[in-house]
């Protein structure tokens, strides 16, 4: 991609200042002038600092979003957000900013504002294609094509030709983006039509050349016309002084000139496109333009100044996706706190709830006691009134009185038979209590041991995964050194034999790289993808041996898509050397070239097959011990997985790897050592 972000930045202000500037006539309680002009007033000086670039546009969207919230305007809160919403846009934010926008658009769906409905539409396509670019995710520039399809719907209804021409244009961007290049050359023309058919030049106008101008490049190889329309462009962004439009035209020209081998131009306009990469101070922009001038520099042999420019382009990438590992790290770090916070409240909750039942027994059973107690006063009193009684009467009916005294003594040893039975029914009531307090504070200590373990447990898991994904990162970018330190020595060389043997050496290292970068790419970090490694590694060496998707048909199969990084480095490397041959000795010489690539589960283990329509192998010279080292290569690596190499010719060559599943790498190398 010449420059993935082109001039999104300041569509975002072409697209905005339309829809937003009228918010305030949309408000559910109408403005008085004076206020009015005053959110009109910060959004104007809002504009003027974003495109200088400068921080205090933060400050006046802000100030817009407190005043619809103090003064209960949603739409003026709705505008606040939406600026907020771009500003941190700018920083490489993206997922705040998309929080932003969708709260900003059900405020404009309530009050069926059409025209905020629209802006905030083009808003989230513009944020998640800058996602997309970001972390290379297919699924998000399809999300971003939706939202852009239902801004350009609404603005098509709105009338408005300046709205539909700047979303035509997003669409098309993200349908470049997504490889699908006829139809985002039909939506650019579209825009295209209707701002000459309506004579405006605006920045959109120039945005339309430049990115028509694109396609010419890539995929059309069309460079006379690309400079036709990239000079358009050129002349009505210096005459509005549009600098970030200025630098994508000048990468652009660069990369047009280059394509044609006029050197000195292309470096030229490559220079001029850092000056303002550097005024404009946006990593992405200045990480795309470096790329730009480093191909120049090359291809014109000025080598020293080349590696200068990749080196800085490198420090670029890498600082970029450690603010993006960053903002996870710091995210996660957010919902385990808010998690673990809220667990310790439940149990803090819990307890406080035992505890409370504990005591309303306790207090039941004491006020129960002393019932009992009063009542064998009580007893014990009637009891001695009782015998005074019957001391007096003792004369008049002594036997009467002997049974009396002999039934109430038997009274009075049940009773003191009960109470000593409730004694002991108090006293294995407490030693339960306690018993329970104990297990309590066991549970709870046992508890709080099993989470802090499983904490550590967890804390050390993800600190060795960012590990594997720094590693293989940092080796990934160890190999891109090598390669470009290949390709830089190659060039040196004036032996064709030497040159083809460096080229085949950074294809080699390209193959491990591309390996490595989809393990730190992935949360997975010991196992690899063999669909998207398969499409990386083909498209790499296309690129390398000039074939695009329209001279070369290549058929990819694949139903193990996962293996493990162990088996992948060798399958890797086999795969390479298979291809490079296919791309070498068989498609140049064929009209209509094909390559097809399957690897297939199979109930003993795994079969790669790598097929091409050229003139066959020569069977015997394959079958002759020694040969090319690429041959070799291929053998000893099917050794060392356990592998069987097959081969067949049948309208073309066929290569037939089949490895066996019974028999684990590791035990494999493990036998061999031995």
């Amino acid at each position: 991609m010449v420059a993935g972000r082109l001039t999104l930045i300041l569509l975002v202000l072409g697209w905005l200042a339309g829809p937003l500037a009228p918010f305030v006539r949309g408000q559910t309680k109408p403005l008085a002038r004076t206020d009015s002009l005053q959110i009109d007033g910060w959004y104007a000086r809002w504009q003027v600092h974003r495109d200088h670039g400068s921080d205090s546009s933060r400050f006046y969207a802000q100030r817009i979003y407190d005043w619809g919230i103090t003064h209960k305007q949603p739409l003026v809160e709705a505008r606040g957000l939406t600026c907020l919403a771009i500003d941190i846009r700018d920083k490489s934010d993206f997922t705040t900013s998309a929080a932003l926008l969708q709260r900003a658009l059900p405020i404009y769906e309530r009050a069926n504002f059409t025209e905020g409905i629209a802006g905030v539409n083009i808003g989230l396509a513009l944020t998640y294609k800058r996602m997309a670019d970001a972390q290379k995710i297919t699924a998000i520039s399809q999300k971003a094509l939706l939202y852009a399809k239902r801004g350009l719907a609404m603005n098509q209804q709105l009338g408005n030709v300046g709205f539909i021409a700047n979303a035509y244009n997003i669409v098309g961007i993200i349908q470049r983006d997504l490889k699908a290049f006829e139809e985002a050359r039909q939506a650019y023309r579209s825009g295209l039509e209707l701002l000459e058919r309506a004579k405006i030049n605006n920045v959109t106008l120039a945005t339309l050349y430049g990115n028509l101008a694109q396609l010419s490049i890539i995929p059309d190889q069309q460079y006379d016309q690309a400079i036709i329309y990239l000079n358009k462009a050129l002349t009505l962004n210096r005459g509005a002084n549009r600098k970030a439009n200025i630098e994508h035209n000048l990468r652009n020209l660069c990369e047009a000139y280059r394509q044609k081998k006029q050197y000195d131009q292309a470096i030229k306009y490559a220079e001029e496109a850092l000056q303002f990469s550097y005024q404009i101070n946006d990593p992405h922009r200045l990480f795309n333009t470096l790329g730009s001038a480093y191909k120049a520099h090359r291809d014109a042999g000025n080598f020293k100044q080349a590696l200068k420019y990749l080196e800085d382009g490198k420090q670029i990438e890498d600082s970029l996706g450690r603010a993006d590992k960053l903002q996870q790290i710091t995210r996660l770090q957010a919902e385990f706190d808010n998690k673990r916070a809220h667990d310790l409240a439940t149990i803090e909750a819990e307890k406080e709830e035992q505890i409370a039942g504990v005591r309303a027994r306790l207090a039941l059973q004491n006020t129960r006691s002393l019932a009992q107690v009063a009542a064998d006063k009580d007893r014990d009193l009637l009891r001695i009134q009782t015998q005074a009684d019957l001391a007096k009467a003792k004369s008049v009916a002594e036997i009467q009185a002997r049974f009396t005294t002999r039934q109430k003594e038997a009274d009075i040893r049940q009773l003191q038979d009960k109470n000593e039975l409730q004694q002991r029914q108090l006293a294995g009531l407490a030693l339960s209590v306690g018993l329970f307090v104990f297990l309590s504070a066991l549970l709870s200590w046992q508890y709080r041991r099993i989470r802090e373990n499983r904490t550590q447990i967890q804390h050390q898991a993800e600190q060795l995964r960012m590990l594997m994904r720094e590693l293989h990162h940092r080796v990934k970018n160890n190999l891109a050194i090598v390669s470009g330190l290949l390709e830089l020595q190659s060039n040196r060389l004036s032996d064709e034999s030497a040159k083809r043997a460096f080229r085949e050496g950074q294809q080699r290292v390209q193959a491990m790289s591309i390996l490595h970068q989809r393990l730190y790419q992935t949360e997975a970090v010991t196992t690899i993808d063999m669909g998207d490694y398969i499409t990386s590694l083909i498209e790499s060496l296309m690129g390398a041996y000039g074939y695009t998707s329209e001279t070369l048909q290549v058929e990819i199969s694949v139903e193990k898509q996962e293996i493990d990084v162990d088996l992948a480095i060798p399958f890797g490397l086999i795969l390479n050397e298979l291809l490079t041959n296919a791309f070498k000795y068989a498609l140049p010489n064929t009209s209509q070239p094909r390559l097809s690539v399957g690897l297939h589960r199979q109930s003993d283990g795994l079969t790669l097959c790598v097929a091409d329509n050229g003139p066959g192998l020569d069977m015997t010279s394959w079958h002759r011990p020694g040969g090319s080292f690429g041959k070799r290569l291929i053998a000893a690596l099917s050794d060392q997985i356990g592998g069987i190499v097959s081969v067949e010719n049948h309208n073309g060559t066929q290569f037939l790897i089949r490895i066996p599943a019974n028999e684990p790498l590791v035990s494999r190398a493990v036998a061999r050592a031995a």
